[in-house]
């Protein structure tokens, strides 16, 4: 009898799944990656704001680039994805301090934008059109991943996570950057409403408890966190919203928004007015992650039937 419990429980056991195993199945049923419509759809939104973005965001994200690669601190051997990577933000900076850098994005004139850069890319930065949610290359192929400022924009963000543990190497590192939103419901729904105002796509800035369940269950650890505050200002963040570009009655409403928000912090983004301009904060919070050796052990429930049945004899 006590045979046939642990030929049950081991068939048991070989059937659990691990959050990666139950995602890999899911992709297989389901497709992997962005559907055709969606991606065009990313596309177009991304082109019309590309010269805007470049203009607006890299004198102060090239100065955070620095500070990002001084925090994870790369190293010269390492093969690095820079994943969702805009107009060459980050790539660029690490490219010198590490043996290689592959930049991805979904968007063919994002990247233009980065070949266009004073700062060309070298021959240890190579960029490449493709889909985070099903990523172009070989599991355990890169030793660092990052990714900055996308995650409000993925409609799956668990899969994409499941794609960036599967390229990086068992005592590998990803890096995420990106904006959190409040951890009160009612700041974020408004936080939300205002962010998606802004254009087409899908959006919704996580918080930071959201980050760290999606992290769990994508069998991530944190070995590092840190936040900071970026001040903005209400024109350089319309400029970056492609509906209000196209349509002024709706900038307006944008403006509107965030003004009324002032009055209780109702978006968490602590905006005031100064000389007719509007001034609010986004937070943003800066995770290093590592593959969780601990979410797959083998067999546990045959282990435990096995240390049942040694206890009994």
């Amino acid at each position: 009898m006590m045979e046939t419990l642990l030929l049950s429980l081991e068939k048991g056991a070989r059937k659990l799944r691990s959050p990666a195993r139950w995602l890999r199945e899911r992709a297989s049923k389901n497709g992997r990656g962005i559907k055709p419509a969606l991606r065009r759809s990313l596309q177009r939104e991304f082109t019309r704001l590309s010269g805007n973005y470049t203009r607006l965001a890299l004198a102060r994200t090239r100065r955070e680039a620095h500070e990002i690669a001084a925090w994870i601190q790369p190293q010269s051997h390492e093969r690095v994805l820079d994943a969702a990577a805009g107009p060459g933000r980050l790539g660029p900076v690490l490219a010198p301090r590490v043996a290689h850098v592959f930049a991805l994005d979904l968007c063919s004139r994002m990247l233009q934008k980065a070949r266009e850069l004073k700062e060309p890319p070298g021959p240890r930065l190579s960029l490449t059109v493709g889909d985070v949610a099903s990523l172009p290359y070989r599991s355990h192929s890169f030793d660092l991943l990052t990714c900055s400022y996308a995650f409000a924009n993925f409609q799956d963000p668990l899969a994409v996570l499941h794609e960036y543990a599967r390229v990086i190497r068992g005592d590998g590192r990803i890096v995420v950057i990106d904006l959190i939103a409040p951890e009160d419901r009612a700041q974020r729904r408004c936080l939300n409403r205002l962010e998606g105002g802004r254009g087409n796509l899908y959006t919704r800035v996580l918080s930071r408890s959201e980050f760290m369940e999606l992290f769990a269950h994508s069998g991530l650890r944190i070995t590092a966190a840190c936040s900071r505050v970026r001040r903005c200002r209400f024109r350089d963040w319309l400029r970056l919203s492609p509906a209000a570009l196209r349509d002024p009655v709706h900038a307006r409403r944008l403006r509107r928004m965030l003004v009324d928000s002032i009055e209780g912090d109702k978006a968490g983004l602590r905006p005031r007015l100064a000389g007719g301009e509007i001034i609010f904060y986004h937070r943003t919070a800066w995770f290093m992650l590592r593959p969780s050796h601990a979410r797959r052990p083998k067999r546990p429930l045959a282990r435990l039937a096995r240390n049942v049945f040694a206890s009994l004899l």
